[in-house]
């Protein structure tokens, strides 16, 4: 549940955040949006070791048992959906930060995100090394300014989170009967 409240907390924190200031209100949004992503997988990991000690215990006493097995698996689901936004979240949050850090540069001393072109980069006629910077992938990427990644992040983090709530809702309809004996 900690988890649901801090995807909710971040869903609401991608709609009012200022990715593209020049202020340290950016950096204010990135460093609680972090904080938020680091929490939420932090949590989903928690629950997750929490899950598999109640299901070594089951196993020890011969109690698996069909609740059990609809539980462990509807918590896993939420679980994975929490582990994914808190991963995709993350992804935005690098690529925001890369292509901030890279804007200033020139471009001949830009990291190239194309890897057909690495080793090609620098003044006309010299090769530079392949090795590079890896650009961070984000889905969120084609849609363009920092700000409006940011919005489209939290609709799909809004709408992933009704997949959460339906794993949870099934797991607790069979929560009672599947820690029954342990």
């Amino acid at each position: 549940m900690q988890a649901d409240d801090s995807i909710a907390h971040a869903v609401a924190r991608l709609r009012s955040a200022d990715l593209e200031s020049t202020t340290g209100s950016q950096r204010s949004d990135e460093t609680e949006l972090t904080r938020l992503a680091v929490g939420i997988s932090d949590e989903s990991a928690h629950t997750e070791a929490e899950l598999k000690r109640l299901r070594d215990v089951a196993a020890k006493n011969h109690l698996e048992n069909r609740d059990l097995t609809v539980f462990s698996n509807a918590l896993e689901g939420a679980l994975g959906r929490q582990r994914r936004i808190a991963s995709d979240l993350g992804s935005l949050l690098a690529y925001v930060d890369y292509t901030a850090s890279t804007h200033d540069l020139p471009i001949d001393a830009r990291p190239d995100p194309n890897p057909a072109d690495l080793g090609r980069r620098g003044p006309a006629g010299t090769y530079t090394s392949a090795e590079s910077t890896q650009v961070p992938v984000t889905p969120y990427a084609q849609i363009g300014a920092p700000n409006k990644m940011a919005r489209a992040a939290a609709a799909d983090f809004e709408a992933r989170s009704r997949g959460i709530r339906e794993d949870e809702s099934i797991a607790a309809i069979h929560s009672e009967s599947a820690v029954s004996g342990c």
